[in-house]
């Protein structure tokens, strides 16, 4: 009975010292001296597309170095080695584009042999909000032959659809030309230039033109 007692006492120990050894990574098919522990608490982090926008990563580490890596020119990461517990900012610069979102695989892991960690962080930013801005809403013309500038305010790209009787310029990103020739009409003529984007022909801003009646 005794013995038996015994036999149990040991099996005892010895599933209450395997339930132990969760943090204690194998090596070479046995057991490390030394408690490892390592982690991170997101896999996935977003920003918006303004610039010093940020996200925390909390690390959790007894002691075991770990570090960083694969992290792109526009995101900055304030801490990419260490050995302990910690907070990392990662802090995206602006996007400046409004046609793409951007995407970064940066890579976590341990530097120990002892112990091999490691996780994959995704952070994602998102793409800028479209702006468009004109000086001018609208353009009044004498009957003569003339010409006016309009000033744009964009960060996409966009174009001017003709009319019949008004002549469009596109100098650059910046300025768009209106010219008319003289009115020898005995009536006002009015119409709307329309301003698009390039890519979906999205109306983005609408210029009311009119030119006086010629003189009789």
């Amino acid at each position: 009975m005794k013995s038996i007692r015994r036999l149990l006492y040991s099996l005892i120990i010895i599933f209450t010292a395997l339930s132990c050894v969760e943090e204690i990574m194998p090596l070479n098919g046995q057991f490390s001296d030394k408690p490892y522990r390592l982690g991170i608490s997101k896999e996935v982090l977003h920003l918006g597309a303004n610039e010093n926008l940020s996200e925390q990563l909390v690390v959790f580490s007894n002691k075991t170095p770990w570090e960083i890596t694969g992290v792109p020119e526009w995101l900055y990461v304030s801490t990419r080695k260490g050995e302990a517990d910690g907070v990392i900012i990662v802090t995206a610069s602006e996007n400046t584009s409004p046609n793409e979102s951007r995407t970064a695989v940066i890579q976590f892991r341990s530097t120990t042999e002892k112990y091999q960690f490691s996780k994959v962080i995704t952070v994602t930013q998102s793409r800028a909000e479209v702006y468009f801005n004109v000086d001018k809403s609208s353009l009044s013309f004498a009957p003569q032959a003339v010409s006016e500038t309009v000033t744009v305010n964009s960060n996409v790209e966009w174009y001017a659809e003709d009319s019949s009787w008004i002549t469009l310029s596109k100098t650059d990103a910046a300025t768009l030309t209106v010219s008319v020739d003289e009115n020898i009409s005995s009536e006002t003529l009015r119409g709307t230039i329309y301003l698009r984007r390039k890519d979906t022909q999205e109306t983005l801003a609408g210029i009311n033109v009119a030119q006086s009646a010629g003189d009789i």
